[in-house]
């Protein structure tokens, strides 16, 4: 929602149809599933052969070795999580870094606080306005177990809130 707002073009990926749709209905232009053969080609065609510029990484393992094929030369790879339990490959990352230029980082907003705030603050008045909605599911704290399983069976969109009624 955020890259939209910037006023990028958006290619999301998810392992599911019921994740592509949420992506879909999100506002991405382009949703593939990584789970099916060839969506790396689908990229490629969807940029004119060029690549992405930026890939905000999450999954970890064989989805995003896979993903760094699709990198634009001198690329930026924002790595903030391993949802398949496995993380990039280093020698992946080492011959993105030699052959297309890659540049890798990762994502802790709490690194830098003073910036944090800042980028919450402007979120929170997206989120208000209308232009990001969040997504969320709401367990009442007595299905904290369904919870759980929803967050490890990787089937949760959005982050998962326990909610405690009084």
């Amino acid at each position: 929602q955020l890259a939209k707002m910037a006023g990028a073009k958006v290619i999301g990926t998810a392992g599911s149809e019921p994740k592509l749709e949420r992506v879909r209905a999100l506002g991405a232009d382009l949703a593939l599933n990584y789970s099916n053969p060839g969506w790396e080609t689908a990229i490629m065609e969807a940029t004119g052969g060029a690549g992405v510029n930026v890939l905000l990484e999450s999954v970890g393992g064989p989805a995003a070795q896979a993903a760094l094929s699709v990198m634009a030369p001198f690329g930026r790879v924002v790595m903030f999580g391993g949802a398949s339990g496995q993380m990039v490959p280093p020698g992946a990352m080492m011959m993105g870094m030699m052959m297309k230029g890659l540049n890798f980082t990762g994502f802790n907003p709490w690194q830098r606080p003073e910036k944090a705030a800042g980028n919450a603050k402007a979120v929170a008045v997206a989120i208000l306005s209308g232009q990001i909605k969040p997504q969320i599911e709401n367990f009442p704290l007595e299905q904290v177990v369904e919870a759980h399983r929803a967050l490890e069976g990787r089937k949760s969109q959005g982050k998962i809130v326990l909610t405690v009624l009084q």
